[in-house]
This record gives C-alpha cells, structure tokens and sequence, in this order.
C-alpha cells in the first residue's frame, strides 16, 4: 500500500471519499483513517510512482478491526480477510499494492439436486444432460428445493456456487440453520436474469457463525404470483474463504 500526499499538515477537514472498490476514507483532523476490506495475503506500503504527485507519506500505523496494531512496519505486512485500518498525517490518500493475490475457492460439488427435498406442488424434471427443471405453481415464495445438511465449520465464511436457466420468475438462495425453526443464516442472494437461454452463474456468500451444519434452500422470489421456471444445470458448488 502507498500514501501519495503532501508532507505538510492539512486545515481542518472531514471528508469522505471513496478510493477505491477495497479502499474508503474517511479525513479528519488531526488523522486520517482509511478502511481497507482486503483478502488475505501480502501488501504494501511505500511511494506512489505517479510523476504527478510531488510528495509522498506513508502510513504512520496499521491497526486490524479491534483496534490493535497489525504490524510494527507499515512498509509490508500480511493483510487479513478482516478490515484493516490506517493512520497517517491528515490530507493523506491511501491506495493498496497487493503483491500477491490469495488463492481462490476450493470447490466441492454438493449431492445431486434430485437428493434435495422437492417442492411437491411443483414439477420436477431430470433431464438427459443430466440437468434438472423445476416448473411451480404462480407464487409469490415458496421453498422449491431444501438440501439435506450440510457439514460446516463454525464462524467459517462459505461462498455456494449454482449454474442455472432462469426461464421465468425470480429466485432466492439462501442458507437456514439446523434447528426445527430453520431461520436464514446471514443473507440470501437474489437471481434475476432476462429470460435469454444463458447460462448464469450465481453465488451466495454466509457465515455459519455458531452452526456446524446448515442446509441450502432454493426458492422463488417474486413481486407477483409467478410460475418460476429454472433449470440446474450441474450440482450445486461450496468452498470455504
């Protein structure tokens, strides 16, 4: 990471600006904060190379989400997946160098969605690719398809991977806790796509937080009574982050 400013001390300001997609910023006298949503690996801090900036400072401190200092050198250091923040000299603008990118996802496929509990007023079609077609009744939300458990280790963040056809109607997919009540976990994901015969990618990131199973469920979400038809077109995926 590199702090591009002025080595003089900024009048008093409050701003906020946001710099990048992982970088916001927040100014004020007599620091300024950045907040930097990083993955994990190696970053670092030194000038920026831009011709057009005349002096450069680097951050004064490192600090993780608690408050603690992350690392005494605040030249290079190892990010986490948590927020990360930096203190220097008011005025300072912060921008991130990450010198090596974190490994992606480590998928597994998920049993075969004819497993899954099916929704018994809708029709269900496995097909020869080996793909299956789900068609409902006209409803606003009801659960289409309910995986059985799935084994996960506590406070772990996931991210679920389906490959579909969304020929019409909207769908959820989201993750529920193992008691009898099957509350959602963390958030779901919404999938709308114009009915174009493509295949799209959907994904669904959660935190297990204190359950070492969940199940997964895929249900319509419209704004009116719909007839939701979808198609699968391969297992459903899961990987850790």
């Amino acid at each position: 990471m590199h702090l591009p400013g002025s080595p003089l001390a900024a009048p008093a300001v409050k701003q906020t600006a946001a710099v990048s997609a992982a970088v916001s910023i927040v100014a004020s006298v007599p620091a300024v904060r950045a907040i930097a949503a990083l993955p994990a690996g190696p970053a670092t801090c030194g000038p920026d190379p831009s011709p057009n900036s005349p002096a450069f400072l680097a951050p004064t401190s490192v600090e993780v989400s608690n408050g603690n200092a992350a690392s005494g050198d605040t030249s290079s250091f190892q990010a986490t997946p948590d927020p990360i923040y930096f203190t220097g000299p008011a005025g300072a603008v912060p921008s991130i160098q990450v010198l090596r990118a974190p490994p992606g996802p480590t998928w597994t496929s998920l049993p075969g969605f004819n497993t899954w509990v099916k929704n018994a007023n809708s029709a269900f079609i496995e097909e020869r690719s080996g793909a299956v077609r789900m068609i409902s009744q006209p409803v606003l939300y009801d659960y289409q398809l309910t995986s059985d458990f799935i084994p996960v280790i506590p406070n772990q963040w996931y991210v679920v991977r389906l490959t579909l056809k969304l020929h019409t109607g909207n769908l959820s997919l989201f993750a529920i806790d193992p008691t009898s009540k099957g509350a959602l976990i963390d958030q779901n994901v919404f999938i709308s796509y114009p009915p174009d015969k493509e295949a799209h990618t959907a994904e669904l990131r959660f935190n297990s937080g204190s359950f070492n199973r969940v199940k997964l469920v895929i249900a319509p979400a419209n704004y009116m009574p719909t007839a939701t038809d979808f198609e699968l077109l391969q297992a459903a995926e899961i990987s850790p982050l």
